[in-house]
Parts: structure tokens; C-alpha cells; sequence
């Protein structure tokens, strides 16, 4: 996806879950660290959020309902179209102008690095990447047999005569050894459940390894999820949407 001129990317997020909370976050950031983000996202809003958590019997009825408040530190620059954000439980980056892997990751793995060395009990227990590609171009809002791989669009060959499309929609889940991978694909339709009028495919990959990690492993993890979620983009497209992101 990084390597055309330009590209139909929406949002790419990251998001690592501690191992265990860092408490610490929902009080106070150590300055060196709040400086250091500030260098790359200049605007600060701190705020409380709250979380639910819902305890469920063995008939699956919800019998108790059990609410955490937490502060959020937020970060945001290019008029919020990038956003770090930091919590006790969680720190994600967000990207909704999207340049490069190299810009996306630089400056976050810098700061998970400072992040790791601020607080002793520093691991996570998850990283999830996720790239939400939506795809615009004219003509035939159902026909992208010129862009798409066959593979994923012969599935439009099996409605009836004369009936027209709201949605074409599918799911795919993917395990590559340690890295599991939910990939979302088709025509979601925002005129739904009108027929399709605008020509928009989504593709919409979201990768994620599960396991205790420290700062070493999570730096190695983040680059190769992003390979995995880059071959099945480039699996997923023909050579004539290629050139058009060349253009």
C-alpha cells in the first residue's frame, strides 16, 4: 500500500492492550513522555471515559452491570486527522491521511520505546493493525472486474434475473502461524437498503496477534502484520487500479 503515489486508505489504526493496567496513566503522564508526544501531535485534550462491564449468569442473562471510570489522554495533529491516544488499558494511533507505513509507525514506535522505559510494568497483551481501504472510481457501480481479483467478485454472478444489488458483502479469516487476520471485503453500500447507485469497494483488513510481549517483540510484530495486511491487499487487486494509484 506504501509503495504507490497514492491511495484509497480512509483509516490505518494500531492498537496495543496492556498485559495489565498501568495505573499510573489514569492520574497523571510523566512529562518527558508528554513532551516527546507533543513533538509529533501538538495538540493535547486529556478527558475521563468510562468503560461497562457486563456480568453474565449461565443462562446468559445479564444479572449485574459493572461501570469504571478511566482518563484518556488524546494527542492530535493535521487538524485531528491523526490522533495518538493513551489510556491505563490501551494506546492506539490513528490515521485518516495516511502517507506511508514509515510516517504511520516511526514516531509511535519511538514513543511505545519511551512509553516501555517510563513504566516497569510495560508489556501488552495484544497488537492489532487495521488498513480500511475504500475504493471510488466512475462507471458501473457493480462491475469491478477490471480492479478486483475474480476470485472475490464471482459471487456477483449469482443473483437472479433483473434483480439489482443492496449489498454484497464477505467475511474471510485468516491464521498466518501466530497472526490472525479478519479480512472484509465488497460493495457495503451507505444508500443501504436502497439499490447500489455509487461505485465504492471496501477493502477492510485488520490483523492481530494475541500473547504477552514485551517492547522487543511488539517492535518486531508491528512490521510484519503490516506485510501480512500488505499481501492481501496486493492479492486482492488488478494491475489497472495499480497504475491508477500511480497516476
Amino acid at each position: 500500500m506504501s509503495r504507490y503515489k497514492k491511495n484509497f486508505i480512509t483509516e490505518a489504526i494500531i492498537r496495543i492492550d496492556f498485559t495489565t493496567p498501568i495505573l499510573e496513566l489514569n492520574k497523571t503522564i510523566t512529562e518527558e513522555l508528554d513532551a516527546y508526544i507533543l513533538k509529533s501531535f501538538p495538540q493535547k485534550e486529556s478527558k475521563n471515559s468510562y468503560s461497562e462491564e457486563l456480568i453474565i449468569n449461565p443462562n446468559k442473562s445479564v444479572i449485574d452491570r459493572k461501570k469504571s471510570e478511566f482518563k484518556e489522554w488524546n494527542y492530535y495533529a493535521n487538524e485531528k486527522n491523526k490522533r495518538f491516544c493513551l489510556t491505563k488499558d490501551f494506546v492506539f494511533i490513528s490515521f485518516k491521511q495516511y502517507i506511508s507505513y514509515d510516517d504511520f509507525t516511526e514516531n509511535f514506535i519511538e514513543i511505545l520505546k519511551l512509553l516501555a522505559q517510563s513504566y516497569d510494568d510495560f508489556s501488552c497483551r495484544r497488537i492489532g493493525m487495521r488498513y480500511i481501504n475504500v475504493i471510488k472510481t466512475e462507471g458501473d457501480p457493480t462491475d469491478w472486474s477490471d480492479y478486483i481479483n475474480d476470485s472475490m467478485i464471482n459471487v456477483h454472478n449469482i443473483k437472479p434475473e433483473d434483480s439489482k444489488f443492496t449489498r454484497v458483502f464477505q467475511i474471510i479469516e485468516l491464521s498466518n502461524e501466530d497472526i490472525k487476520t479478519k479480512f472484509q471485503f465488497g460493495m457495503h453500500n451507505s444508500d443501504y437498503p436502497a439499490i447500489i447507485k455509487k461505485k465504492s469497494f471496501i477493502l477492510d483488513i485488520d490483523s492481530y496477534k494475541v500473547g504477552e510481549m514485551n517492547i522487543d517483540a511488539i517492535e518486531s510484530t508491528i512490521p510484519e502484520t503490516h506485510n501480512i495486511i500488505e499481501n492481501i491487499f496486493e492479492n486482492s487487486i488488478k494491475q489497472p487500479l495499480k497504475d491508477l494509484m500511480n497516476e
